[in-house]
């Protein structure tokens, strides 16, 4: 499959289409596009080459969990973005291969959920089960990686981490309104 660019304006783009789709739909486009920007950041630090290129089609970096290991293994990524990133590869996955019907309001699901950094900032502890902001921390996760993977590509190469929105968020307490 030919590789297609992405951006942060993309992200913001598809955000609208997610909140109108199906638990299920929404679930595995979010985390497909998470994907794909992840792929995309770390081709940014990469030379351009066909023999790496091969390396994302065919090769070691083919899965979302190898993209995910090699950026923490680089410093790309910190500890939080790649737990984060982990739980949203978990749920999408589930989500695209259950036979079963799959939704944000099952236990299981919810617990992972729980585990995303942007679900205490954003929604408050603990988390109250009566409302449906499952789907909003799931977006927002991915959101804030993509944000962050924005920023670092626009920033000189030598500055990694400098700008890591989930820390400045957890560092100021503020609460990011959700919505679509």
């Amino acid at each position: 499959m030919k590789r297609q660019p992405l951006d942060l304006n993309d992200y913001q783009s598809f955000v609208g289409e997610f909140h109108a789709e199906s638990d299920r739909s929404a679930i595995v486009l979010a985390g497909s596009f998470a994907e794909h920007f992840l792929a995309s950041y770390l081709r940014h630090y990469m030379i351009e080459d066909e023999g790496i290129e091969r390396l994302f089609e065919t090769g070691a970096l083919q899965s979302f969990d190898a993209r995910i290991n090699l950026s923490y293994a680089l410093r790309l990524i910190s500890k939080s973005h790649r737990d984060d990133l982990r739980v949203i590869k978990d749920i999408r996955n589930r989500f695209a291969h259950s036979p079963k019907l799959m939704t944000l309001k099952r236990d299981d699901i919810r617990q992972e959920i729980y585990k995303l950094s942007m679900w205490p900032i954003v929604l408050g502890e603990p988390p109250n089960p009566s409302e449906n902001q499952e789907r909003h921390a799931y977006l927002l996760s991915i959101g804030m990686f993509v944000l962050f993977a924005h920023t670092q590509m626009q920033a000189p190469k030598g500055n990694l981490l400098s700008h890591d929105p989930i820390s400045m968020v957890v560092k100021s307490e503020t609460k990011i309104p959700l919505g679509p």
